[in-house]
């Protein structure tokens, strides 16, 4: 893996590296939101600064855990010849403000028919992309071009699973609320919080749909509110906005394809049912539209009151993150605040699910990125609409889709308080 280094800071001045831009030849852009098909992937450019800065003034970190995350992803039998991919991609946040991922400990593991690939033939490479999430590559090797000792050799079946594993650091969340209402709004915002403000996959801030939303963050807050107070409106009237925020679609079979089920804030808006990470899409669409700029984050997450196994199985989850002056990155879930938070809840009151949380170091963030993938045909009833934590890098030559069934599981071990 060849990495360029490059530098952020931490709350106690220590330095981090990071990754700077690795370069790979014949390196394609991502497709369309809408395309249901794998497109080629475009020219990288250099490395943009992190933003994952330390948070500021009435926000702070408190505890951290190491976490120990592996993906496991299962590709149906491929077609050879052709390969119909070159490579498995995955987006991954490597600097966070509430985690650090360590890129030395990353590692991948792959398999075609049960059999272990040597790993100088599956190198794991990561790019970091100016404006967008970094993310990891593995070559699925050419089977008709490269031995790799299958001792039937080559078939039409050719099942390939890829396990790939990161440590990760992440921190718990305190919150001054009575000092970050004080906080008033910037005359400009940081460049680099440019693609959290407008429209993305999923999350359109001028959707005619958020007309009512607005009114009712208007009403409990006024003209002249703070950010936070703004904040805390938008994402309660973002929670309160489906009649059915627990419509799941998945397979016939319960397993979850490529990623987190989803539908987007204004599909889930007009049929008023969605998930929780569609909740996640109406608070950030609001949220954006009110000015301050928010994002979506997709990762693991212990949601009980205990503390998380120190091994387990879990559900990829989805929660928000809003920027706000002088503070930075502030998280939080809507699923918790739609179930704990009142209507008529004070907006200067503390909010469990908002910001100042103790388990905060129990959420592992993965991604920033959503990547909707549709299935084919629009509205199949055997695959959900996902946003895809994993997808395939196609050959341009092939001209022919990846197959849309990509399995993924995900399992956490817990390797508790870093060492100082």
């Amino acid at each position: 893996m060849m990495l360029r280094a490059a530098h952020a800071w931490n709350t106690h001045g220590a330095l981090w590296v990071t990754l700077g831009l690795l370069c790979l030849p014949g390196d394609f852009a991502a497709r369309g939101a809408d395309d249901s098909t794998e497109s080629p992937l475009a020219q990288t450019e250099p490395a943009s600064p992190p933003d994952g800065r330390p948070p500021l003034g009435p926000l702070r970190r408190t505890t951290s855990r190491l976490w120990g995350v592996q993906l496991t992803i299962s590709l149906p039998p491929i077609v050879v010849p052709p390969n119909v991919s070159e490579a498995l991609l995955v987006p991954v946040t490597l600097l966070d403000t509430w985690s650090i991922a360590d890129v030395r400990s990353f590692s991948a593991r792959m398999s075609i028919n049960q059999k272990p690939i040597a790993p100088d033939l599956t190198p794991l490479s990561i790019l970091q992309r100016p404006g967008r999430e970094s993310q990891i590559e593995v070559p699925i090797p050419d089977v008709n071009r490269t031995p790799i000792g299958l001792p039937n050799g080559p078939d039409p079946g050719m099942q390939v699973m890829l396990e790939v594993e990161w440590t990760v650091e992440c921190y718990s969340v305190a919150l001054d609320e009575s000092l970050a209402m004080r906080m008033g709004w910037p005359n400009s915002w940081p460049d680099e919080l440019a693609r959290w403000r407008g429209d993305s996959a999923g999350i359109d801030p001028n959707d005619p749909s958020l007309g009512p939303l607005r009114d009712a963050v208007h009403a409990a807050c006024g003209s002249d509110a703070p950010p936070l107070a703004v904040a805390k409106a938008c994402v309660r009237a973002g929670c309160q906005s489906l009649r059915n925020p627990n419509a799941r679609q998945g397979s016939p079979m319960g397993v979850f394809t490529r990623g987190v089920e989803i539908r987007g804030a204004a599909a889930a808006l007009s049929a008023q049912q969605g998930t929780a990470a569609d909740l996640t899409c109406i608070c950030v669409s609001l949220l954006r539209s009110a000015g301050l700029p928010a994002r979506v984050v997709i990762g693991l997450a212990n949601e009980s009151d205990g503390p998380m196994q120190s091994s387990s199985d879990k559900e990829l989850t989805v929660w928000g993150e809003v920027w706000l002056p002088q503070c930075g990155w502030i998280p939080f879930d809507p699923d918790r605040i739609r179930g704990g938070v009142g209507a008529n809840a004070p907006l200067a009151q503390r909010w469990g699910g908002f910001g100042a949380e103790t388990n905060w170091e129990q959420w592992i963030p993965i991604t920033h990125e959503v990547n909707i993938f549709r299935p084919t045909p629009l509205g199949s009833a055997n695959l959900a609409t996902v946003a895809a934590l994993c997808r395939l890098k196609t050959q341009v030559s092939s001209g022919r889709a990846g197959p849309t069934d990509i399995l993924l599981q995900t399992r956490v071990e817990n390797r508790g308080r870093p060492q100082r």
